[in-house]
Order: structure tokens, then sequence, then C-alpha cells
């Protein structure tokens, strides 16, 4: 009876080491699935931040607060109406002066459209910067702080990463991709790829933008030239209606999406059971794109500001 028993339990040993072999392989594969779904979750998220910001940045600088695109165009009204203050009663100024006060707002005129354009170029460049700095923020990077030799546990925790570092000093203005390389732990091994390098490449296209100034007239009232009225400029200022601008009409494009692309590329580990892989079913890298949009406002003067909102996620 009892070698009935060990016969018994010696058939069941093999059974129950193939059940742990396979639940390891179960437990490795479910966590492997798992990590890619958060690694594609945070790519996501990076998309899309990284969109809603830029168009954020866009919608800003249309705005009329200080020193954005629409404020210049509330500016060009307000010295056209000065303008058109002085010049809409003639026999205040003589003929030279009125010419002055015309020339004077031509050349004020010039200088906020100026302004304005300029003012566009940079905003564009804002909107990248912000959709890269939010992007890269939100996209997980997991890179490990390596302690240094000789260092403190203190002087450890208040060193920043080497991400951090490159975030604060805004490297990611003039590069679009940021690479660590892979920590290994337990004996683990990269067979899956030649090498342990992570990367998450941060790719954002915006819009172009056209400032296109709004026409107008300025007025001079006619009056007639008399003895007593020797200052009146009726007749010697030339055409009593010269063309100008007083405000912006459009900026053409300002309602088109900035786009971000965010890959992210993972290397596989050696488990020893199991091969990790971070890859989609595809086979490519990991990859979200998202789009976002300034809607809902005018540079007009006195115009209405824009709002912003994400209008495409892949």
């Amino acid at each position: 009876m009892r070698k009935w028993l060990f016969c018994r339990r010696g058939q069941i040993a093999p059974l129950l080491i193939a059940i742990i072999v396979i639940l390891l392989i179960a437990i490795m594969v479910t966590v492997n699935i798992g990590k890619l779904s958060l690694l594609k979750t945070s790519v996501s998220n990076a998309a899309d931040a990284g969109a809603l910001a830029g168009a954020s940045a866009m919608a800003t600088g249309l705005s009329h607060g200080m020193g954005n695109i629409g404020s210049y165009s509330d500016s060009m009204l307000a010295d056209w109406a000065t303008a058109q203050a002085f010049l809409g009663n003639p026999c205040l100024l003589d003929c030279v002066t009125a010419w002055f006060v015309f020339g004077s707002h031509v050349s004020s005129q010039v200088t906020f459209y100026a302004s304005a354009v300029s003012r566009a170029g940079k905003v564009l460049e804002e909107a990248e910067n912000s959709a890269k700095q939010s992007a890269f923020s939100n996209a997980g990077i997991d890179e490990a702080k390596i302690k240094e030799d000789g260092e403190t546990y203190e002087d450890y925790l208040k060193r920043k990463t080497p991400f951090e570092q490159w975030m604060e000093d805004k490297k990611y203005e003039k590069e679009n991709t940021y690479s660590w390389e892979e920590s290994l732990k337990y004996g683990q091994t990269n067979a899956t790829q030649a090498d342990r390098i992570n990367s998450v490449t941060v790719e954002v296209e915006t819009p172009s933008w056209l400032v296109t100034p709004l026409p107008g007239i300025m007025v001079f009232l006619p009056k007639e030239v008399s003895p007593e009225d020797e200052l009146c400029c009726y007749g010697c200022c030339g055409s009593p209606v010269l063309p100008t601008t007083w405000g912006l009409a459009s900026v053409i494009g300002a309602e088109d999406p900035v786009k971000v692309k965010v890959t992210r590329v993972k290397p596989g580990t050696n488990l020893g059971l199991w091969k990790t892989s971070y890859k989609t079913t595809s086979g490519g890298n990991i990859i979200s794109s998202a789009e976002a949009h300034a809607y809902g406002g005018s540079v007009l003067p006195a115009g209405d500001d824009y709002d912003s909102e994400l209008s495409k996620t892949e």
C-alpha cells in the first residue's frame, strides 16, 4: 500500500513542474501584454497632451491680450480713429501738418502689421515647443537614476535624473528624440534586439499662417477755403479720401490643426522562459498621433478670443 502511494507522488511531480512552467510563462505573457498596454496608453496620452498644448499656445497667441496678434489689430483701430479725428476737421491743421499726421498714421499701421506678422511666426514656434514639452512630459519615460560612486543618499535624492535635466535645459526645442539605455536586472539579457536603447520621438507639425490687413479709408472732410480760414486744407491736401488700413482682417490658417506624432521604442528582454516584445501587432514601434486646433475667435478689432480643442486622435 505504501509503495503504491509513493508511485503516485512520483508521477505527480513532473505534472506539477509542467504546470508551474506553464503558469510562469502565462504570467510573463500577461505582464508583457500589460506593459505593452501601458506603453500604448502613455504614448497616446503624450500625443493628445502635446497637440492640445500646441493648440492652446496658438489660441493664446491669436488673442487680444497684450502683445498678441489680436492686440495689434486693436491698436491699428485706435491709431486709425485718432488720425481720423484730426484729419476729419482739416481747419485744425495746415496742409503740411495734415500730411504729417497722415504719414505718421501710415507708418504706425505698417509697424503694427509688421509686429503682428512677426508675432505670428513666434506663436507657431511657441506652439511647437509647448507641444514637445507636454508630449515628452507625458510619455512615461522611465529612465532609471543611477547612484554615482561616493554619492550620499541625500545627494542622490536631490540630483535630477538625466531626463529631468534634459527637460530643464529645454533641449527638446532643438531635438526631437530622447534616448536612454535599458536598465537590466537579475541577469536579464536583451536577445530580441542588438542594443538596449529606449527612445521617445516627438514630431510636431504646425500650420502655416498668413496675416491679412483690413483695408479702409481716411477721409478729409471737404470745406471751402475762405479768407477767414486761411489754414483750411481742402483744396491743397489733394484727394479728400485716401486708402489706409485700420485693423487685421484675419489670420489665414488660424484654425488649421497642429499635428503631433509620438513614437516609443522599447527593446525586448530575454527572461529565460519568455522573450518580451514591446512592438505593435503590425511589427512597428508604438506610435500614436493627435491633432488639435484653435477655434471660435477673430483677430478683427475688438474680436473674440480663440479657444482650443482636440480634433483627432489615433
